[in-house]
């Protein structure tokens, strides 16, 4: 009973909270300072040098920020799987590609640890989101009807079953970097 409380106090409430970095709206305090926690944690850690020019995103290397940008903004790449040519935005995404679909493992040391629960993780992005489960925070939210979610996976499944909506493949082109004339 108090599970159908919020919900039904969550789409009443009137309560706008507006993320002054993204804009993202909210409809409750809580969900927005998880957000802002969120986000904070994320960020925090890193010094960004590179920002894309169109969208602002900050990275730590010209490289990183140039594999986003043809990526995301160009719908170009330079990095591909070799077993099924799928292109990627990134060699960490090949590779992360490699390992989960075609069962090539390089085994990294797992030397982020959760300091909640213990369990360790290979990367710290993979590690943050894990967090996100032992926290109040539900940093996404549908743009629609303004849920939220601690994940993008169940965001995009919301969208999906809820809304009919589907993200669109994006159609990236390879370019052949090797191969490129002079």
């Amino acid at each position: 009973m108090i599970d159908l409380k919020y919900h039904v106090q969550r789409h009443q409430t009137k309560g706008r909270y507006e993320c002054r970095d993204c804009k993202k709206v909210f409809s409750h305090i809580s969900t927005y300072q998880g957000h802002l926690k969120y986000t904070r944690a994320h960020v925090s850690d890193h010094v960004f040098k590179f920002q894309c020019p169109k969208c602002s995103k900050g990275y730590s290397t010209k490289k990183a920020m140039q594999d986003h940008f043809n990526y995301h903004h160009l719908g170009k790449t330079s990095h591909k799987c070799l077993i099924c040519n799928k292109p990627m935005a990134t060699k960490a995404c090949v590779e992360r590609h490699m390992m989960r679909l075609h069962g090539e493992k390089k085994e990294k040391p797992r030397t982020h640890i959760c300091e909640q629960c213990g369990k360790a993780f290979v990367d710290k992005k993979t590690l943050i989101q894990h967090e996100i489960t032992h926290s109040g925070a539900r940093p996404l939210s549908c743009d629609i009807c303004q849920q939220t979610f601690k994940h993008k996976a169940s965001l995009y499944t919301h969208r999906k079953k809820v809304h009919n909506i589907a993200i669109a493949k994006k159609v990236v082109e390879f370019m052949d970097t090797q191969n490129a004339g002079p």
